[in-house]
């Protein structure tokens, strides 16, 4: 407990909580003594330094005065001399006691040299030979304690220089200034114990999500199970170490853009833009009353806002962050969840395949947007990134290729140029065919294979025309629906194999980019081969080539 009256100085208190915001870089502090203070009765004027300069001088606030009465508060940086921090002083009495044991060795080291000078000086015919044993005896034991003590100071001193250069390393290290004083005055009617509560709010503190995700495998065969670790990388230049806090982490914005109802404009249909006759170009230009043919383009089309994240995520435990600028990363949350590995390949880019699991957040925390490091069986193997993932969603994450599934991809074409006759003119037709085999040397069956791949489309439908021969159920399909393969049909070696156009994703992907994939299993040990034809027709003076 502490006792005040009149005037008092308190350095920070250390018991506190920090909550802290994602955007822009700002941080909510609470503090409170380790004790009550005890107020004499009478009007009191408390000062507490050791505050961050990057306070808010405006956001001081104090409560748990109970029945004290608070007269004024005041918030000032750098406008005081600070009082000495932690790392300061204790730099400061590791030389002041560094300097003592210097001045220890150098009295050793004297003696020493005067123990010997007086051995040297020493005559033999003027001591007897039994005095002379005794005296080297206790020569002997002098010296030997000398030269003890004066090896255990240099090793004092030694230990000492180390942990000053490591105390001037993280005092250099710190980034930011706690120059910051709050004078509290406050009035007490009779003498009472105080649990003072001081809230202010910094900047230079800043927190994003980061993953990590776990995945193992049993005899090669990636588990179902997976581990998701949610964390947070906060960092944080204040000017204050944050020791043993309680961390709040929130995603309201602190700009305040949020704070205020905003307003309405009124909207008028008035006719468009008259263009100005010297905005319309040279001598051959429009007229002065032509109208801009392209104001249509300046029409938005589909708008949406959506309404931003709120929410805040405690921190089980304490966390201890130093004011240095660097990223400290902090574990709030080990989920569990359930995968669906799929093994994925895209031949006509890369003859790998790669295993992907699709899972499922089972939790009640929404996933925010942060990278994703991925790790199988302890190794690390990818890294990606999630979007917003709710509650009951799903996101992939890719875990690596695998090695023991062999991919044979080739390609093929033929030209076949046709004169011209009574009914159609000259044309010429290229026809490819595509031929996938894939070979599972795992000694269990791979469930759910999916192999992409691309037709191409023309821009020019009505000269050059794409024609897909093979699957030939897929050209009529929709996009979504899933269509069952026959062998006759592209599929050699699997028994329900499925091939659909591929989602579209944004505004890529789906029939209209002629983007397409194969669905099915393959047996330990066994092969399957897929197949694909396709015939590009045009007149025949008329040349085209593949772009992507």
């Amino acid at each position: 407990m502490s006792n005040v009256d009149g005037l008092a100085q308190y350095r920070c208190p250390h018991e506190l909580a920090m909550q802290v915001f994602q955007t822009p870089s700002r941080g909510e502090r609470y503090v409170e003594p380790g004790s009550p203070i005890f107020f004499a009765q009478g009007q009191i004027k408390l000062e507490i330094h050791g505050l961050p300069s990057s306070i808010d001088p405006n956001s001081v606030r104090i409560t748990g005065l109970g029945n004290v009465q608070l007269l004024g508060i005041a918030c000032t940086v750098g406008k005081v001399q600070p009082l000495p921090t932690g790392a300061a002083e204790a730099i400061r009495s590791l030389q002041s006691k560094r300097a003592l044991l210097h001045e220890e060795k150098k009295i050793i080291d004297a003696s020493l040299v005067a123990l010997n000078n007086y051995v040297t000086d020493m005559k033999g015919d003027k001591i007897s030979p039994k005095e002379a044993d005794s005296f080297l005896d206790t020569y002997m034991t002098r010296a030997r304690a000398l030269i003890k003590t004066g090896t255990g100071l240099d090793e004092h001193i030694l230990l000492m220089k180390r942990e000053i250069r490591a105390l001037t390393l993280e005092q250099s290290a710190k980034q930011g200034r706690a120059e910051g004083l709050v004078t509290v005055i406050v009035m007490a009617q009779a003498a009472t114990d105080v649990e003072l509560k001081l809230t202010y709010v910094v900047r230079n503190a800043t927190w994003s999500p980061t993953y990590e995700l776990l995945a193992e495998s049993e005899s090669g065969k990636p588990a179902s199970a997976v581990s998701l670790h949610y964390r947070a990388r906060i960092t944080q230049s204040t000017g204050e170490d944050w020791t043993s806090v309680a961390l709040t982490l929130s995603t309201v914005a602190m700009d305040g853009s949020d704070q205020r109802i905003p307003d309405l404009k009124p909207i008028r249909i008035c006719p468009p833009t008259v263009m100005p006759l010297h905005a319309l170009g040279g001598l051959f230009g429009r007229s002065s009353g032509a109208l801009n043919d392209n104001y249509e383009d300046l029409e938005p089309g589909t708008i949406v806002n959506a309404s931003p994240l709120s929410m805040s995520y405690r921190v089980e435990g304490k966390s201890s962050i130093s004011s240095d600028g660097v990223t400290h990363n902090v574990s709030f949350a080990q989920l569990q969840f359930e995968a669906e590995v799929a093994h994925i390949d895209v031949p006509r880019v890369k003859a790998i395949v790669y295993l992907q699991a699709g899972v499922k957040n089972t939790s009640n925390y929404w996933l925010l947007p942060g990278p994703v490091n991925v790790f199988l069986d302890d190794g690390f193997v990818s890294q990606t990134s999630i979007q917003d993932i709710a509650p009951g969603d799903t996101f992939d994450c890719t875990l690596g290729p695998d090695s023991s599934t062999k991919i044979t991809y080739a390609r093929q074409s033929k030209l076949v140029v046709a004169s011209a006759s009574a009914f159609s003119e000259p044309f010429k037709m290229m026809t490819y065919t595509a031929h996938t085999i894939v070979y599972n040397r795992h000694a269990f069956a791979l469930e759910r294979l999916i192999v992409r791949d691309v037709i191409p489309v023309s821009v020019e439908e009505d000269r050059v025309r794409v024609i897909l021969r093979c699957p030939e159920i897929l050209a009529e399909a929709n996009e979504g629906e899933d269509c069952v393969v026959a062998q006759s049909d592209g599929g050699v070696g699997v028994d329900g194999l499925k091939v659909r156009w591929r989602k579209v994703q944004g505004d890529k992907g789906g029939k209209n980019e002629g983007m397409f994939e194969w669905v099915g299993a393959v047996g330990a040990g066994k092969e399957i081969m897929i197949e694909t034809e396709w015939d590009v027709r045009a007149p025949a003076d008329v040349n085209w080539v593949e772009t992507s």
